[in-house]
């Protein structure tokens, strides 16, 4: 194990210590814990046992594991866009619903 991985993993097992501290403390619901302990037991993993990475971009006809990584994270990376601008979307009507009930309250309020 080289000094990255040490580090890394080492890094990783803080991270995840630290997601189950925040479970305990009832600040982070348990499924999110567990999707984020998952995602950082994955990246571990990853780490820990690159060749691991490798054999699944072969079962996949795909050349290196860095690849099935990279093509991963895009798809995750786009998911998150799409989801957080549906949210920014919803977000922004329901302020324009509020601030419209607000109008008409002080508009029936003042006459």
């Amino acid at each position: 194990m080289n000094l990255f991985q040490i580090l890394a993993i080492g890094s990783l097992a803080a991270v995840m210590l630290g997601e189950l501290v925040r479970l305990g403390q009832g600040r982070i619901s348990a499924a999110s814990c567990l999707v984020r302990t998952s995602i950082w037991l994955a990246a571990l993993v990853a780490i820990a046992r690159p060749l691991l990475l490798q054999s699944v971009a072969n079962l996949l006809g795909i050349g290196r594991g860095t690849d099935v990584l990279l093509y991963l994270l895009v798809f995750v990376f786009l998911g998150t866009s799409f989801f957080l601008y549906s949210r920014t979307i919803l977000l922004q009507r329901q302020v324009t619903e509020l601030i419209r009930r607000y109008a008409l309250d002080n508009a029936q309020r003042r006459s």
